[in-house]
């Protein structure tokens, strides 16, 4: 698997291989707050971050990305109300996936593209998107204005791609 079309297909290949009642598969181009995400309505859907398989497909992390999908399917068959319990762990299991766990953004780092600088206080942020309005350093802020917005403490923002 080098290509997102090539993971594309893996995803809908093993998805139709395990789901067997109705799903919706769908990729989210901006977020990535999530890896997979399952949302169990009247039609389950399972939505991957597309970022993330980029991230994972430059970087050679393709057994993260397939666990993540495996992850997901767990969700659907399990069913409501079973978020990573045990249930949702024997799903898991039962398809493949050993020792399933939940996974998050800082076990799978995807760089963020902006550097957020305190200009008084040094203070450094993160962020995948650029802010739309003026964020200013809660922590100046606290420390000096009440813990009220003041323009004095907004952050520098520095695009880091």
């Amino acid at each position: 698997m080098k290509t997102f079309e090539e993971a594309k297909q893996y995803i809908s290949e093993t998805c139709h291989k395990y789901v067997k009642e109705p799903f919706e598969i769908r990729y989210n181009f901006k977020d990535t707050t999530y890896l997979g995400r399952c949302r169990l309505s009247a039609v389950p859907q399972l939505i991957f971050s597309v970022p993330y398989i980029k991230y994972c497909l430059e970087h050679n992390e393709i057994e993260s990305l397939k666990r993540t999908v495996l992850h997901e399917i767990g969700h659907v068959l399990a069913g409501k109300g079973h978020r990573h319990d045990k249930i949702w762990e024997e799903a898991c299991k039962s398809i493949g996936l050993e020792n399933p766990q939940r996974f998050s953004k800082t076990t799978y780092r995807i760089p963020n593209k902006y550097k957020l600088t305190c200009p008084h206080c040094g203070r450094v942020t993160y962020k995948a998107r650029k802010p739309r309005k003026d964020l200013a350093c809660g922590k100046c802020c606290k420390e000096h204005n009440n813990g009220k917005w003041h323009p004095n403490y907004i952050f520098k923002i520095e695009n880091l791609t």
